[in-house]
């Protein structure tokens, strides 16, 4: 049987872990509920792949490592995160709702769906194909992280940091395939494959109102994503503003309204927008008040570039600031020359005839582990592995009416373009030697 009809012939069973998946509210602020979520996923690894040794590290990521490892041959980890950002009722459109699963013919639709539930679903899914013998896997471990959303530490450090210890590596080529969302949902979807990511720099600054709007003038590659006073004082009646929420990736400088709103403050203005937990999303309301005197703020910027760590360096420098995301670990990469020299380019390329989507061959406006674990290995070892970004969840979907974002309101989950690319990803695994006995 081939790899098309057993992914067509089970894909409701994808679908229903994608639905359990979406019965655990696993915002990152809220540890408890992705360890819960941790915990499920781990039993279902265990049942299904008796030959994997599968345990929590000491971040709390699901690891599912072979036993029996063949180091002369390629090895291949697949990755996708247990977390997801938080979500606010009051802005999703009925009859949509950020914890209570939506679902028609077509999608699915509640928080974390498409970032990154889908991938997870797909690594539970590729599992249980292994238990019922419709495919068998060759040197492949799973990986889940605990923490990818959010400011401070992403828990994928401990995987990049044990990689060529306790994790292995191949002698011969090691890839990395991270399933996060990558699909562009339309008449005709596009498949995004992503070679390499922005990097992504997340730092607080600290001053009244006028200190920092020179800081932001000076720091104009920086995105403002959050604000508020960093003691308690007494105001005014709060004027709202707001905006359309979204990922801080996919929306401008220009475009986000408290850019504009903190440039044009008077002194003694007193602003609340955003969370600094939340750093991945513009605010969706924005207050302004004024005081008696200047207050001291604190000010969350996000920089989504090319920049590289010197170039950061630069920018910040003579500035007080705080690392809200470790600067060393936030700088992006780009594997394209690597990706179009290894055979896993032709695998790619010979298995598009089975999508009925487009492809595209580009980097990642946003970020995701694939980089956390790349900055986080021996950097003796970092050009050993060959990160690709590629998944089964849909991006955000502005033009819908209403829209569907995925770090927004209305989080929404193709089926159709799921289901091509889950056909594409296992076929290519195939190829390559990852998957076989499919009958």
């Amino acid at each position: 049987m081939a790899v098309r009809h057993v992914i067509e012939d089970q894909y409701e069973t994808y679908l229903e872990f994608l639905r359990n998946l979406i019965g655990f509210r696993t915002e990152f602020q809220s540890p408890q509920g992705v360890l819960d979520c941790a915990n499920y996923c781990r039993s279902v690894l265990e049942e299904n792949l008796p030959s994997h040794r599968v345990y929590l590290d000491a971040l709390q990521n699901v690891i599912a490592v072979p036993q029996s490892i063949n180091p002369d041959r390629d090895l291949l980890y697949l990755s996708a995160h247990l977390d997801t950002v938080g979500a606010e009722e009051e802005e999703w459109d009925p009859p949509f709702h950020p914890w209570n699963l939506y679902e028609d013919e077509h999608t699915l639709v509640a928080r974390g769906v498409n970032d990154c539930k889908a991938g997870v679903a797909a690594q539970l899914f590729l599992s249980m194909c292994c238990k019922e013998g419709l495919l068998q896997l060759s040197n492949v471990l799973f990986t889940l992280t605990f923490k990818e959303e959010g400011a401070g530490r992403k828990t994928a450090t401990a995987i990049g940091e044990q990689i060529g210890k306790e994790l292995p590596l191949s002698t011969q080529s090691t890839y990395l395939v991270v399933l996060e969302n990558t699909v562009s949902v339309a008449d005709v979807p596009t498949l995004s494959v992503y070679l390499g990511e922005r990097s992504s720099y997340v730092v607080s600054v600290e001053g009244e109102i006028n200190a920092l709007q020179t800081m932001i003038e000076k720091l104009d590659s920086w995105n403002p994503v959050s604000i508020e006073p960093t003691s308690s004082v007494s105001v005014e009646d709060a004027n709202l503003v707001t905006q359309e929420s979204g990922h801080v990736c996919s929306v401008s400088r220009e475009e986000n309204k408290l850019t504009s709103i903190m440039l044009e403050a008077q002194s003694h203005a007193v602003i609340r927008a955003g969370s600094r937990d939340n750093v991945a999303v513009v605010p969706s309301e924005i207050r302004v008040s004024q005081s008696a005197c200047p207050v001291r703020h604190r000010l969350v910027l996000s920089n989504r570039s090319f920049d590289t760590l010197g170039d950061i360096q630069g920018q910040l420098s003579g500035l007080e600031y705080i690392e809200e995301k470790e600067i060393t670990l936030s700088t992006g990469f780009n594997k394209e020359k690597e990706f179009y020299a290894d055979r896993i380019a032709h695998a790619c390329e010979n298995n598009e005839g089975l999508l009925e989507m487009n492809i595209a061959y580009t980097y990642n406006i946003g970020a995701s582990d694939a980089t956390i674990i790349l900055r986080s290995m021996d950097p003796n070892l970092s050009n050993t592995i060959l990160p690709i970004v590629m998944g089964p969840g849909s991006r955000s979907q502005r033009s819908a009416n209403p829209p569907r974002l995925t770090h927004g309101k209305n989080e929404t989950f193709d089926k159709h373009s799921g289901q091509q690319v889950l056909i594409y990803i296992i076929s290519v695994l195939q190829e390559m030697g990852f998957v076989g006995g499919v009958r």
